[in-house]
């Protein structure tokens, strides 16, 4: 991620949720990486500590600049991120709490 952690995405989790419940997202790998890599923001989550919820209007993206890419990492106890989700959304919302990234002043 932006912060040198290591972020995966296990087959299962990418085919059985990701793809199946989120369609557009199974051209778009490479608009999630760029979001977790270089996103525009990331916030913490309202739901669950152990979540980052990222967002990046990703010219990787097949819905261009219409959409940001919303993606949900879940960070174990050693800081290895597990990709919970990932779907297009119009609006920085939904289940976000403060800003982490970029620092607020």
């Amino acid at each position: 991620d932006y912060n040198g952690r290591k972020v995966i995405c296990t087959d299962s989790q990418w085919r059985r949720h990701i793809v199946k419940n989120h369609e557009i997202m199974a051209r778009n790998q490479k608009a999630i990486e760029d979001t977790i890599q270089y996103p525009d923001k990331v916030y913490t989550s309202d739901s669950n500590t152990n979540r980052n919820v990222f967002f990046k209007i990703s010219t990787y993206a097949t819905y261009a600049t219409k959409f940001r890419t919303k993606v949900i990492v879940e960070y174990e106890e050693d800081n290895t991120g597990n990709i919970i989700t990932a779907f297009p959304v119009k609006e920085e919302k939904g289940g976000i709490g403060d800003v982490v990234y970029p620092e607020q002043n």
